[in-house]
């Protein structure tokens, strides 16, 4: 038997919505929120695709303000502060986001800096020097943000934003901002807008969020309400991942759902949403620093960071064996990477780091460095204190 340890869990305020149109509501929504005038915060290309933009724009009704269809991967803060003054000039009091999660991150950015007075890179947690996260007082209140995912990366569900920083030199540094007052308060998955979402997009993202629900059962934050609604999450990607290149609108929306019940220990704002740890450190550096989608990178490196951490004996196999259905394994540990490897292969990912443009073998001890400092490692399996070394390691066998 497992006994719980000690913890607190807080409730997420999101309501969700589920189902072929659903975005039709959104409207009623923004009205039961008080929301006036929301504006829409989307990509160029979701902005130009009328299969998704415009349910949205119509759900919306007479409560939209307008669109800024001018989120990138890059989420540099520059854009954050162009949708700021774009929420200005049309009085707008919500946002709406819909694509993956740059969206998500740079919609959840323009509350805060749309709120809070001061220099943008006040807001940012930080490690302090006693290598503790600091977080700043976000005391005032928020824009509401209301998701519409096109993706499956779970970023709808955090109170996090990772605004990035270009440097003249060519460097991108991120500044995390957390603060529970921009949780999404509403979620609305379409499968019909899922669907219109590209295939290499889909499986990349599928794999982000299939490892929240990995790392939520290892984080020194776990807690059995957020094992339990993982573990039901992971056994429905299990299921439906290996069938997502080609899906049907069935498939699609169970790897939505999967996905939300994988993540869904991200809405805890005790945690600061931050319960994803090793693996995305990793996507979080690499793919930061070079052209490589992150969840690609987590194909790549999930399996290495798992059996490195399983080596170790610092996380429990037996939770996740269950969501994978290895519990009756001879060696579940084993069976636990291997079949994390097959839904990767099913899902057409990478599965080496060489390819990466610009990536050289020899770079490797300063990206694991990097890796380090990921805010993220803070939430990480209680008693494993990682090295550069550790990802050298782990960055070797991924090569």
């Amino acid at each position: 038997m497992l006994v719980p340890k000690e913890f607190e869990y807080a409730y997420g305020p999101s309501t969700v919505r589920y189902g072929a149109g659903c975005v039709d509501t959104i409207a009623d929504v923004l009205a039961r929120a008080g929301v006036e005038q929301a504006l829409v915060v989307t990509g160029t290309t979701v902005g130009k695709t009328p299969a998704v933009i415009d349910p949205v724009v119509k759900g919306a009704g007479d409560r939209l303000a307008g669109i800024f269809a001018e989120t990138t991967p890059e989420k540099s803060i520059d854009t954050v502060l162009a949708g700021v003054e774009q929420m200005t000039e049309l009085d707008a009091d919500g946002l709406v986001a819909i694509g993956g999660g740059s969206s998500m991150d740079v919609a959840r950015a323009m509350s805060v800096v749309a709120a809070e007075d001061g220099e943008p890179q006040s807001f940012h947690a930080r490690v302090g020097a006693d290598g503790a996260v600091k977080f700043p007082a976000l005391d005032e209140p928020k824009p509401p943000v209301f998701a519409v995912p096109t993706t499956y990366s779970g970023a709808e569900l955090t109170s996090a934003a990772g605004v990035n920083y270009p440097g003249t030199d060519g460097s991108v540094r991120e500044g995390p901002i957390y603060d529970p007052k921009v949780v999404p308060q509403a979620l609305f998955y379409d499968p019909e807008l899922l669907a219109t979402t590209p295939a290499r997009i889909r499986t990349a993202s599928a794999m982000n969020g299939m490892d929240h629900g990995i790392e939520m059962l290892y984080s020194r934050h776990a807690n059995p309400l957020t094992d339990a609604v993982a573990i039901h999450g992971l056994r429905i990607l299990d299921d439906a991942l290996p069938q997502l290149v080609d899906a049907n609108h069935e498939t699609l929306g169970a790897a939505a759902v999967g996905v939300y019940l994988a993540s869904y220990g991200l809405i805890d704002p005790v945690a600061n949403a931050n319960k994803y740890n090793v693996i995305h450190a990793f996507g979080h550096i690499i793919s930061r620093q070079y052209p490589i989608q992150q969840g690609a990178v987590h194909a790549v490196v999930a399996p290495h960071v798992l059996r490195h951490l399983l080596s170790r004996d610092v996380i429990d196999v037996r939770p996740i064996a269950r969501a994978f259905g290895a519990t009756g394994a001879t060696d579940p540990a084993a069976a636990v990477v291997e079949r994390v490897e097959a839904i990767r292969d099913a899902l057409n990912l990478p599965v080496s780091l060489e390819p990466i443009e610009g990536l050289e073998r020899d770079a490797i001890p300063e990206v694991a460095n990097a890796i380090t400092q990921d805010v993220g490692l803070q939430n990480g399996p209680a008693g494993f204190q990682p090295t550069a070394a550790d990802f050298v390691e782990i960055l070797e066998a991924a090569w």
